[in-house]
């Protein structure tokens, strides 16, 4: 009903406009836009582009420059042992040690056989020597050496 109300409005100011005045007055200044309108539908994809098939691969380029050197890399681990060497030479002679301390007294012998005089026998003597010291050896050494001389 709003709607046949307006046509009729319009229609009676076109019809009051046209039988008034034959004369038309001045243009009148441009209204300010409208408001922007709503965004149109989407349109349908476009066709698929045309496959080719893949092309060669060029030829290699030159090599480039040589790059700095990298910092150097961490420690490897430990080898394995390697064999025993040779012998080293004998060392020089040492300083001679210090006199050593004086051995125990020994036990005394067994009793010798008793002397026999007899005509053909010649006299036997004992011989005892004491020996202070000795290299390598004991510190005290008793020797007993017995001569024997015969007379004829």
């Amino acid at each position: 009903m709003t709607k046949s109300l307006a046509f009729v409005i319009f229609g009676l100011a076109l019809l009051l406009g046209a039988c008034g005045q034959s004369q038309q007055g001045p243009k009148g200044e441009q209204g300010p836009p409208g408001p922007q309108g709503s965004k149109g539908v989407q349109g349908p994809p476009g066709t698929a582009g045309v496959a080719r098939p893949k092309g060669e691969q060029g030829v290699a380029g030159p090599a480039g420059a040589k790059g700095e050197q990298g910092p150097p890399g961490p420690q490897g681990p430990k080898g394995d042992q390697g064999p025993p060497g040779q012998a080293g030479l004998q060392g020089a002679k040492g300083e001679k040690g210090d006199k050593g301390e004086q051995g125990a007294k020994g036990e005394q012998g067994p009793a010798g056989p008793a002397a026999s005089v007899s005509a053909t026998s010649a006299p036997v003597g004992l011989h005892v020597v004491k020996q202070e010291s000795c290299e390598g050896g004991s510190a005290a050494t008793w020797h007993a050496t017995l001569a024997n001389r015969w007379h004829q």
